[in-house]
């Protein structure tokens, strides 16, 4: 054991460097669980989107994703076909504008960081264990 002691918490430098990598395992794996629920849900997601195509209850597709490897993007536009009234591809336009601001909100909810270092995520909430607000 060390004689050097953290700044920040006061416990030994040894002590602190494990808490800390045991924090970023459990958050690794927490973060693995989340993507594999994702990932279920969007299986689930294509299988009724398939169904209903198959049926002959849904026509023209608009996809959208990103790779969480490489973070590129996937869009894929199928709005071809005799099956496409021309005059319709307005009420898609709508709904890629509703789509649009939904994404944008959801986005604005993002955590972010100040200039001062500290971290602000609008699903935490800003109370202590006194009930007062931290600012």
């Amino acid at each position: 054991m060390s004689n050097v002691f953290s700044i920040r918490s006061g416990i030994p430098l040894e002590e602190e460097e494990k808490l800390i990598e045991e924090e970023t395992r459990r958050i690794q794996e927490h973060e693995d669980q989340e993507l594999e629920n994702e990932r279920k849900k969007n299986l689930e997601l294509i299988d009724r989107v398939r169904s209903l195509v198959e049926s002959g209850r849904l026509v023209g597709l608009v996809v959208m994703g990103f790779d969480p490897v490489t973070d590129l993007p996937l869009n894929e536009l199928q709005l071809n076909g005799p099956s496409i009234n021309r005059t319709k591809l307005f009420a898609y336009v709508g709904m890629l504008e509703m789509l649009k601001i939904e994404v944008n909100e959801a986005a604005m909810m993002s955590p972010t960081i100040n200039a001062d270092g500290n971290i602000v995520d609008p699903y935490v909430s800003l109370e202590n264990e006194d009930g007062d607000y931290e600012i």
